[in-house]
């Protein structure tokens, strides 16, 4: 699956020390989103949804979690797809 630029840039906000910066989750959210624009951050949200509509298998989130620039580690697959299901819900629609 191609990850758009814009998920990347993204992503690349959740750096090792965004927890330090914002310990809860919103805020570590928060402050990875200050890092895109807007459209940006609505072409995330659209990847996401398309990712975590049911058509991908775990596997396939995997692939594009382990492809994603970001110093956060998540091993356990269920809380992966709880990640990036909050990170879709948070983002803007439009």
């Amino acid at each position: 699956m191609q990850i758009p630029d814009a998920m990347r840039c993204l992503m690349a906000g959740f750096h090792q020390d965004v927890f330090l910066i914002e310990p809860t989750l919103d805020g570590a959210t928060r402050h990875a989103a200050s890092c895109a624009t807007h459209a940006q951050l609505v072409e995330s949200k659209q990847f996401l949804t398309s990712l975590l509509d049911g058509s991908h298998n775990q596997a396939e989130i995997r692939e594009v979690w382990d492809e994603l620039p970001r110093d956060i580690r998540i091993e356990d697959d269920q809380q992966m797809v709880a990640f990036l299901k909050h990170l879709r819900d948070w983002l803007p629609r439009s």
